[in-house]
């Protein structure tokens, strides 16, 4: 609660009420009731460059899909990574049966999505664009199991001793599930296997689906 006052005093916010949004897992997340009846959204990522990354992909992202306005950014201070004032967008988490209508309508905005061009594979930083090493997709996948076979080793079974091939063309989706929920393992266990034991359990049983387990 002290980052979101510290945010609240350097952004100069009138807040009357302050809510936390839950299962906000990459940042903390705040919803606020300005003293004017505003709803707005502060959201204090985890580090500077995610700071960063996200402010650029948004504005980037505003005059193409439907995404939050930045209304103001605060880049922090030693102890505080800072933190980006969002506007409230209309909508709800979809958490029932998608229907027709609905895929059609997530087709069209991941088609737009699919068309935004960027300097490379990579991702924003302070500092800039930051390129992926090979600059190559498949290759950043393949180095990241590498990278988080080691911590994973004791947290999953040791039944999961190989990584199957890339997964066929047409079993796309389920392998980005499978590899989300791999990473998902990593960032419990970097952020706090016990306070994120929910979101760890819900993880685990993904990839023991994914692989018949």
């Amino acid at each position: 609660m002290s980052s979101i006052l510290k945010v609240i005093e350097k952004l100069k916010l009138n807040a009357l009420n302050i809510e936390d949004v839950p299962e906000s897992f990459s940042s903390d997340v705040y919803k606020l009731t300005l003293a004017s009846g505003e709803t707005v959204f502060v959201k204090i990522p985890f580090n500077k460059d995610k700071l960063f990354r996200e402010f650029q992909m948004l504005e980037t992202l505003k005059d193409i899909i439907p995404v939050p306005k930045v209304l103001d950014i605060w880049y922090g201070d030693e102890s505080t990574t800072g933190a980006l004032l969002l506007s409230a967008i209309q909508g709800m988490p979809c958490t029932g049966e998608v229907d027709e209508k609905l895929s059609y309508e997530i087709g069209v905005y991941l088609a737009m999505l699919h068309e935004v061009r960027t300097p490379g594979y990579g991702y924003h930083v302070t500092d800039g664009f930051k390129l992926l090493d090979q600059n190559n997709w498949r290759m950043h996948i393949k180095s990241n199991f590498e990278k988080w076979k080691e911590p994973c080793k004791q947290i999953l079974d040791s039944k999961f001793q190989s990584i199957r091939p890339m997964l066929a063309l047409e079993r796309v989706l389920p392998f980005y599930d499978f590899y989300d929920a791999f990473c998902a393992v990593v960032w419990c266990k970097n952020r706090g296997i016990e306070k994120n034991q929910t979101f760890l359990q819900e993880n685990i049983v993904t990839l023991r689906n994914s692989v018949g387990y």
